[in-house]
């Protein structure tokens, strides 16, 4: 699907997202998953508390339509007794996706500061999408930024980072292009390039909890010199090969540098 998206003309674009304050909506993804792969996304988020909103379909049956959740309480159970900076590797590793393709990325305030699902709320309430509306305490999120093992402060740094270079970047400009390279498939691998064609940026995102090796051919890339604008390291391609070594949930965006 990815490597297939094409703008519908040259004066449209995307608008990136992953959630919206209803929580994640499941009709854009009907033409595109298949039905057993969004019945495990739904148990999965089910697992961490999510609810689920449903639609009567013309034949009669309920549908579900919307995962009403927190983007962080899809992803982290919060007795799963996990290191909280794995979970962050996560969570920055899946809002990642919607920074490196076509598009403008674009992040619901709940998703910015990794709020949790929220159930107390909803049971005062009845209304599933409250889950995901929690009022958000100013004092507390400032508090918590200043603590660098706070969950709020690490994903800020991590976003933080990943969108100062996005901004600062032409390779990631909304009218530049987009190759989905084909490495492991537990790499999501995009090449960005620039609408003049002039500067490259490989962006490898690692979705997975176990260390991934990714080589990715000369030819798909066009320079041997690389380096990580969000890690400083510096890569070489030996042997007309480029080798990154990924950490679980790593994400690496490499430019291409003529030094």
């Amino acid at each position: 699907w990815a490597a297939g998206l094409e703008y519908p003309s040259r004066t449209t674009n995307y608008l990136n997202i992953l959630d919206t304050h209803d929580g994640v909506g499941l009709m854009g993804v009907r033409e595109i998953l298949s039905e057993d792969q969004i019945r495990f996304m739904i148990e999965r988020a089910q697992e961490n508390g999510a609810l689920i909103s449903y639609r009567t379909s013309r034949g009669g049956s309920d549908k579900p339509y919307e995962i009403n959740t927190t983007w962080w309480g899809a992803l982290n159970s919060g007795d799963s007794g996990e290191d909280p900076r794995l979970q962050v590797r996560r969570y920055i590793a899946s809002r990642s996706i919607a920074f490196v393709l076509k598009g403008v990325p674009a992040i619901y305030l709940h998703g910015l500061v990794g709020t949790g699902n929220d159930p107390d709320v909803v049971r005062e309430t009845g209304h599933n999408r409250d889950i995901n509306r929690v009022t958000i305490d100013e004092h507390r999120v400032n508090t918590a930024l200043v603590n660098p093992n706070s969950r709020i402060s690490m994903i800020g740094e991590a976003l933080g980072k990943i969108g100062r270079v996005r901004v600062a970047e032409r390779a990631f400009h909304p009218n530049g292009e987009h190759c989905i390279l084909d490495t492991l498939p537990q790499v999501f691998s995009v090449l960005r390039t620039s609408p003049e064609g002039d500067e490259r940026i490989l962006c490898l995102i690692n979705v997975s909890d176990q260390h991934q090796s990714v080589t990715v051919s000369e030819a798909d890339l066009g320079s041997e010199r690389w380096m990580d604008l969000i890690g400083d390291g510096k890569y070489l391609v030996q042997d007309g090969r480029l080798t990154v070594e990924m950490p679980p949930y790593r994400v690496a965006f490499l430019k291409a540098t003529e030094g």
